[in-house]
């Protein structure tokens, strides 16, 4: 039995401004979690989808193997984006939320020595580092054109001195039910605008205290100065 996530209530979803209540994410809500049973057929549909990439993940490196690539070939898995398993009362992504924004990466590579495997990083990476990485990692010089940055000296255990700290997130889809919002994510906290709104809606979160993001900062005046 999956547990339900903690936003996942009707007093909190009160809390949110009409263009979200009524959003596109609210409409899929209905659609995969709006009933106890219906959530927990939906969940471990989405995890038994998990087991299966894993699953192919694992033909791919026996496929290596058997053509004896294995030695030679670099591992990345990742995933384009996050998802809402029914957390703030939402499906989908879309949003700076950091169900949303938060994805797997996993590198292997083979010729680092098994004593050095299995090092977290916690170093802000973004999908557009991947690029650069992968053909660094190849021998391919890097166009200074290319967007994002190589990883390969934080895969190495260097962190560079001037590494991000933070990142700009926009999302400007344009669907009538999807509203647009940008924001900063930090290490530390996380910020969001919904700039079509009239006023503009703001939110701030410390995500280090508050994962979920339950607490909205933006009137505290402790955090002005952070904002």
């Amino acid at each position: 039995k999956f547990p339900v996530p903690k936003s996942m209530t009707d007093d909190f979803f009160a809390g949110h401004p009409d263009f979200l209540k009524n959003s596109e994410s609210r409409v899929r809500f209905k659609w995969r979690f709006d009933e106890p049973k219906k959530y927990q057929e939906m969940v471990r549909g989405y995890c038994r989808m998990i087991s299966g990439v894993d699953l192919v993940v694992g033909r791919i490196r026996e496929a290596l193997e058997k053509h004896g690539l294995a030695d030679n070939t670099v591992i990345v898995f990742t995933s384009d984006n996050g998802y809402f398993l029914g957390e703030r009362g939402f499906a989908d992504k879309w949003y700076i939320y950091e169900h949303s924004i938060r994805v797997p990466l996993l590198v292997f590579d083979p010729r680092v020595r098994k004593a050095d495997r299995g090092r977290v990083v916690e170093a802000t990476v973004l999908n557009v580092d991947l690029c650069p990485t992968m053909l660094e990692l190849a021998g391919v010089e890097v166009s200074r054109l290319t967007q994002g940055r190589s990883l390969v000296p934080l895969l190495k255990g260097r962190a560079p001195a001037d590494w991000r700290t933070d990142f700009f997130y926009e999302h400007l889809f344009d669907r009538k039910n999807i509203p647009k919002s940008e924001g900063v994510r930090t290490e530390r906290f996380t910020y969001v605008r919904w700039f079509e709104q009239q006023p503009v809606v703001e939110e701030l979160y410390d995500h280090e205290a508050d994962f979920d993001q339950m607490k909205n900062l933006l009137a505290e005046p402790k955090y002005a100065e952070v904002l």
